[in-house]
């Protein structure tokens, strides 16, 4: 079974005996933040689990169990992405994180942006 976010947080959270008020107040969030990341009410940004990472000693990518799995070249049609996936199984391990970090806050800022049209 795949762990959820919030387990994950508050397992390690415990394991380095940090409170939830002390972890809030190393990311400059509220205690609600982060007590609803623990129990999956709400996700924090990409940019709050790359904090979360470094201060709970953490990979990234250990910060983002919805990706587990993962694209392979056999599952992704798309040729850019298949170059990308390629391209990323020859970095090294960090390369690859900071590469599924750069992606994922793209993708973020996607959803979260207005249509628009390029122009030629």
């Amino acid at each position: 079974m795949a762990h959820r976010l919030g387990q994950i947080l508050r397992k390690r959270r415990r394991e380095l005996e940090i409170s939830q008020r002390e972890l809030a107040r190393m990311l400059g969030v509220s205690h609600g933040a982060v007590a609803q990341w623990e129990i999956d009410l709400s996700l924090p940004s990409i940019a709050t689990r790359a904090r979360l990472a470094d201060i709970l000693q953490m990979a990234p990518t250990d910060l983002m169990p919805e990706i587990d799995a993962g694209p392979t070249l056999t599952t992704v049609s798309d040729p850019a992405l298949q170059r990308l996936i390629a391209v990323a199984g020859q970095l090294p391990p960090i390369g690859v994180q900071a590469l599924l970090l750069a992606a994922l806050a793209l993708a973020e800022g996607y959803r979260s942006a207005s249509p628009r049209q390029d122009v030629a």
